[in-house]
């Protein structure tokens, strides 16, 4: 059974941009597989209305968040795409990219073939918050290795030229925060590694070795974090399952 779109609104939207949005999600879907009967669109003034109508709590960290959300219905497992009004706002290619990333996403945490390598293990009895956030970055870096492969490495490979990169600079100087933390967060950013998840190595390397030349203008102790960051994401991109991550990780940073 092919996929329902459902797409609602209590807004006004002007009709070439309701157009624009149809076209953007029926090439998306094109190239993302949604392992769902339908596909709910709101289209809100805020994600907070679609929180609401889900029964999904408001996060008690206060974060910027971009005009398109995933959510799912934990009731009937069906992705709800949150698109507040600001999308006329963004370029044909960046609302691309953020509904597909929001949809690859999808995938990632619904296909049992994903689920393995970011799942926390059942044995692991006693999960932390860092638990959590290593899991939920390592969706994301399989969710973009996921776009990579489906044809938007162009996309992806400009994006983090012309933006991510920077966001890693804060992550490495913040000695004030524990070194696993701080790793899972750079991990989180860490785009180059979803090229190398996707088997294209060679774009990988090239994006790392352009995010590595901040090393010159790095603290000591942000020198010697990357140091030790470069050794975490290798073992990582040869053994990417939550387990083994998690493993070394602590192993990297045990003496902190």
């Amino acid at each position: 059974m092919p996929l329902r779109l459902e797409l609602t609104t209590s807004i006004r939207v002007p009709t070439e941009d309701l157009e624009r949005l149809r076209r953007t999600l029926e090439n998306v879907l094109k190239r993302i597989h949604v392992p769902a009967d339908v596909l709910f669109i709101h289209i809100v003034d805020s994600h907070d209305l679609v929180r609401e109508s889900l029964g999904i709590d408001r996060p008690s960290i206060i974060y910027e968040e971009k005009p398109v959300k995933l959510f799912i219905d934990y009731e009937t497992l069906d992705p709800v795409l949150s698109i507040r009004r600001d999308f006329t706002n963004l370029d044909n290619d960046n609302l691309t990219l953020e509904i597909a990333r929001e949809l690859a996403t999808y995938e990632v945490i619904m296909d049992p073939v994903h689920v393995e390598r970011w799942a926390i293990p059942d044995k692991i009895e006693k999960v932390t918050p860092l638990d959590a956030m290593l899991s939920t970055a390592m969706i994301l870096r399989l969710a973009e290795s996921l776009l990579i492969s489906r044809g938007y490495d162009d996309l992806i490979r400009r994006e983090f030229i012309e933006k991510r990169r920077r966001d890693i600079v804060p992550i490495v100087e913040d000695s004030s925060t524990e070194g696993k933390v701080r790793a899972v967060q750079a991990l989180s950013w860490d785009t180059p590694l979803s090229f190398d998840l996707a088997g294209r190595r060679d774009i990988g390397d090239e994006l790392f070795l352009e995010a590595r030349k901040i090393y010159n203008i790095l603290s000591e102790s942000g020198k010697k974090f990357l140091e030790k960051y470069d050794d975490f994401r290798a073992f990582s991109r040869n053994n990417f399952y939550f387990e083994n991550v998690r493993e070394y990780l602590d192993l990297e940073f045990e003496e902190e």
